[in-house]
């Protein structure tokens, strides 16, 4: 069987990906995806939520906005008893397919390729690159690359043959119902009704996202009973579901020709589950690493990611911390934090108003009682804020 020579493979073409893709596309490599689906973008498993730093870092993504369905200032965060807290939150509701697929075209246009209805059954590192088995319309192909990047998603099947630790997962499911029943993006956190998760209310254009990411098995009787509990009657149009790394970025994300990227490394904000953004930045950091390397040391070694990437604020340490800590509470501690911050604009609270609140927090012995924590808290909310979709 004839072998085919490339500079870097790249198995699966979502947001990690084609952003890898992208870059060393335009950088003149000879990069291949493989795509493992007839189209990119399809199936959808996602909440379609994205940050809108995102176009200040891809800024090929200002060339095109046909994806996007709308735009939101703020968020809202439901705790029990209903209280409500606020956050400047700028972000988009997207058409994820097509968001995906702008970016297919875009690799594409830089000299990419990209192979659909290609699944990867196979992969071995050996000393001359990393050989690469494919199955392409029921035809066996083979292909030898520098270096490979997985991006299959979180299951991560090749990484597992390769050795690698796949994430820990949570499952989610969402309905998307004619109507709309919201003007901007909704969390609801219980941890009695939704354990180690919550339930969300995305509006689109006469449309709503609505789901569930929780470890409870009974995902469907929970959403179920969360739309009679919102009196959201509309129509579902569609039933989307899917897995989600849960514990943050994994123990080993590389070796000296392979690396993980997105989800299947792990690229998730801990608190919010929210991946395409991480997804994206991982993408870009190894493809920029892989660039620097060929132009200034001629030898790839792609531990360095493994390095670099853990220093980045999307993998801090304190997300992880904040969400063992957070999800683990009781729902009486959820309702305290809720009714101390009802509202207010969480990240507007500063000055003498940051000391009216902690005033607030110090009345409250549930709250107190670990200031350590309660501070982890705090910043593993801000670095959602800052990193969470």
């Amino acid at each position: 069987m004839q072998i085919e020579k490339i500079d870097v493979g790249i198995v699966g073409a979502g947001p990690a990906g084609l952003s890898a893709g992208l870059a060393l596309a335009n950088n003149g490599y000879k990069t291949t995806i493989f795509e493992e689906h007839k189209i990119v973008g399809i199936p959808i498993q996602c909440g379609e939520g994205i940050s809108e730093k995102v176009f200040i870092e891809f800024p090929i993504l200002k060339t095109n906005k046909e994806f996007i369905i709308r735009k939101f200032g703020n968020t809202k965060i439901y705790f029990p008893g209903d209280y409500t807290v606020f956050g400047d939150t700028h972000a988009y509701m997207i058409r994820r397919d097509k968001f995906d697929q702008f970016l297919a075209q875009q690799v594409k246009k830089s000299g990419g390729k990209i192979l659909t209805n290609s699944r990867v059954i196979d992969a071995i590192e050996t000393k001359e690159g990393v050989k690469i088995k494919i199955k392409k319309d029921g035809t066996e192909q083979l292909f030898l690359s520098s270096v490979l990047l997985i991006a299959e998603g979180p299951k991560g099947d090749i990484a597992r043959k390769l050795g690698f630790n796949t994430p820990e997962l949570i499952r989610a499911l969402e309905y998307r119902i004619q109507g709309e029943f919201s003007d901007t993006m909704e969390f609801f956190f219980d941890n009695e009704k939704y354990p180690f998760g919550y339930s969300w209310i995305f509006p689109r254009n006469n449309e709503t996202n609505v789901g569930v990411v929780t470890t409870a098995k009974n995902r469907k009787e929970i959403l179920d009973k969360f739309l009679k509990e919102r009196n959201i009657s509309g129509k579902i149009i569609k039933k989307i579901g899917g897995s989600i790394p849960k514990n943050g970025v994994v123990k080993q994300l590389a070796t000296q020709k392979i690396a993980l990227i997105g989800d299947t490394g792990g690229f998730t904000n801990p608190l919010f589950y929210g991946g395409i953004r991480n997804a994206m930045l991982s993408g870009k950091i190894v493809a920029d690493i892989i660039d620097f390397q060929r132009k200034n040391e001629k030898k790839v070694d792609l531990r360095t990611f493994d390095k670099k990437v853990r220093k980045h604020p999307f993998s801090a340490k304190i997300s992880i911390k904040s969400h063992k800590y957070f999800y683990t509470r009781s729902v009486n501690f959820q309702k305290k934090i809720g009714k101390v911050f009802n509202g207010t604009y969480i990240n507007r609270i500063e000055n003498k108003e940051l000391l009216k609140y902690l005033l607030k927090l110090v009345c409250n012995p549930i709250l107190i009682k670990n200031p350590k924590k309660l501070y982890w808290l705090y910043k593993g909310f801000k670095q959602a804020r800052d990193y969470g979709f």
